[in-house]
């Protein structure tokens, strides 16, 4: 499961000309199409947590929910990263996968929800689930929030809490990467690549469209054009 931060921090541009959103849409889309054989789902979250999508094998419709997700995903502000890992976890309690994994992704300091992001990890590693926190952003930069009034906008200093998200990473076996530049290097990240892989069974549909009218057209267009044919041109006289 894939959470993320849709909160309005994430508009820090210290990734100039992209802001954070931007970036963590890249870390998300290059995470999915490493995972050609996982399901995968998501959650967003801002001051609360949605689920956009369940555990699927449908890759390119997680790729098309990251491309649309934006600051208006959530209407609430804030980060509940507790009630995000909640919410991943809740969705991957069915799950006969021999390894599952949160991948979090945020740049804030846990302030809303109903659940600490401790509490939710040690939820999360009973279930023997891992989770990999990602930090997106650099320390000290000026997040650009709408005042509400005609587009302008104030700068607010906002820190990222690294400690808590270390401590979510170790509580549950994963790990903690920060993601300073355009992307993370994903070559560092071979500890999810590395985790034991489960047998999966998979229902194929195929719909299948008729298409014998044209067949049948052009048959009946023949029969009668012989029998105009015979009645016209090549009439018998007898």
């Amino acid at each position: 499961m894939v959470a993320m931060d849709v909160s309005l921090s994430m508009l820090a541009e210290d990734f100039q000309p992209k802001n954070r959103l931007a970036v963590s849409k890249q870390v998300i889309e290059d995470f999915v199409g490493r995972r050609a054989n996982d399901r995968v789902g998501m959650v967003v979250f801002a001051g609360e947590a949605y689920l956009q999508c369940p555990l699927t094998i449908e890759h390119g419709m997680i790729r098309d929910i990251v491309k649309e997700v934006d600051f208006d995903s959530v209407h609430v502000d804030g980060t509940a990263i507790g009630d995000a890992i909640a919410l991943a976890t809740a969705r991957m309690m069915e799950s006969k996968a021999k390894s599952r994994v949160i991948l979090l992704v945020t740049d804030g300091v846990n302030n809303r929800g109903s659940i600490d992001p401790e509490t939710a990890a040690r939820a999360a590693a009973e279930m023997e689930i891992r989770i990999y926190t990602v930090g997106i952003g650099k320390k000290g930069e000026p997040v650009p929030y709408p005042t509400g009034f005609m587009g302008m906008t104030r700068n607010v200093m906002m820190d990222m809490d690294e400690d808590t998200l270390k401590k979510i990473a170790e509580i549950t076996g994963g790990k903690y990467y920060n993601a300073t530049s355009a992307g993370v290097l994903w070559q560092n990240i071979k500890d999810i690549d590395r985790l034991e892989k489960s047998q999966v069974e998979l229902k194929q549909y195929h719909e299948f469209y008729d298409r014998f009218q044209w067949f049948l057209a052009a048959a009946a267009a023949l029969f009668f054009l012989e029998i105009l044919l015979r009645s016209v041109v090549y009439r018998k006289v007898p």
